[in-house]
């Protein structure tokens, strides 16, 4: 069927006049309709931890659960099984600990101790790894730094990051880092003794005690 021009013209004119109508305005008085609200309370119990611990010193097991995240070369060695024998020098803490060599000068504190080749030349005064104590850095201005600066009695665990793993402690740290972290009230023993015998004259003890008062914990060890 065809149409005349004018008369589609004016059927075009009239659809789009149409589609350009505006919504006639809401009328005063009336209103959609209203859908009341009612408050909604959400209430939580903040469960209790299993073995209360420090809030700025990891257990071992956190420490664990956190190396275990890192893609790199990572260790964590607990002291309380290289306590079961002598605990004297950084040899004796790194006997089994893969990617660190550690090696007595002539049986004194002083050793060689290297990851992945860095500081491999020193015999004494370590170079070219980060020390630290709680994350606190040991070393000296000049990146090197000295075995005596820590006690291996007097730490719960160690922190091993090997290689470019280490790089958050710094751009410094060539081989890796090493961190050794202490006992804390909530995790040491109220009184401790402890003596080492041997050969040689040699004769090691320790005294410790660790306690909660309150808010506050303390530790505090004499060798």
């Amino acid at each position: 069927m065809r149409c005349l021009p004018w008369i589609c013209a004016w059927v075009v004119l009239a659809a789009m006049a149409h589609a350009e109508e505006p919504a006639p305005p809401k009328q005063e008085g009336k209103s959609e309709k209203e859908v009341p609200v009612t408050n909604v309370t959400v209430t939580g119990k903040k469960e209790a931890q299993a073995v209360p611990s420090a809030l700025t010193s990891p257990t071992l097991e956190q420490a664990r659960a956190e190396l275990a995240r890192t893609p790199g070369g990572a260790s964590v060695v607990d002291l309380e099984r290289v306590k079961e024998g002598r605990a004297s020098t950084m040899p004796d803490v790194f006997k089994y600990t893969p990617g660190v060599i550690a090696a007595s000068r002539f049986g004194a504190e002083e050793a060689r101790i290297s990851i992945r080749g860095s500081g491999i030349q020193r015999t004494f005064h370590g170079r070219g790894l980060k020390l630290m104590q709680d994350g606190i850095p040991l070393n000296l201005a000049d990146g090197g730094f000295d075995m005596q600066a820590v006690e291996p009695l007097a730490a719960k665990y160690v922190e091993v990051q090997r290689g470019a793993n280490a790089l958050q402690y710094g751009g410094t740290t060539l081989g890796g880092s090493v961190n050794f972290v202490t006992p804390t009230g909530y995790d040491a023993s109220k009184a401790q003794a402890r003596m080492e015998y041997g050969s040689f004259g040699y004769l090691r003890s320790q005294v410790s005690s660790g306690m909660v008062i309150g808010p506050a914990d303390y530790y505090v060890s004499l060798t």
